[in-house]
């Protein structure tokens, strides 16, 4: 049994889009419990350098997020993203898009 977590991450030249899949050593009930409740995301998904303000939650198929990453100057940094997929425990599917990215021209 191998107790790695693993993570791949697949970006095709000339895509805007990149697929992370992670394994994680844990049981799958546990590590989805982890990505869908708000109280156990904040506790992982934040450097330990900063903190993090959770605006919007909605793990359901449908739903949304949006939060934001403060340093220890005050910066912000927004993420959100569209909840596209929930199986549970098997599969999230969701969108993930950094707010500080220039446009594309």
């Amino acid at each position: 049994m191998t107790t790695k977590n693993e993570t791949s991450i697949t970006a095709e030249p000339g895509k805007q889009e990149l697929f992370i899949t992670r394994e994680f050593n844990a049981p799958r009930d546990m590590v989805f419990k982890a990505f869908t409740t708000p109280e156990l995301l904040i506790q992982w998904l934040t450097p330990c350098d900063l903190k993090i303000r959770l605006e919007k939650f909605d793990s359901r198929s449908g739903g949304a997020y949006r939060y934001v990453h403060i340093d220890a100057n005050g910066n912000e940094f927004g993420f959100h993203g569209s909840v596209h997929e929930v199986m549970a425990p098997e599969r999230i599917i969701q969108t993930f898009e950094f707010e500080g990215l220039p446009e594309s021209g």
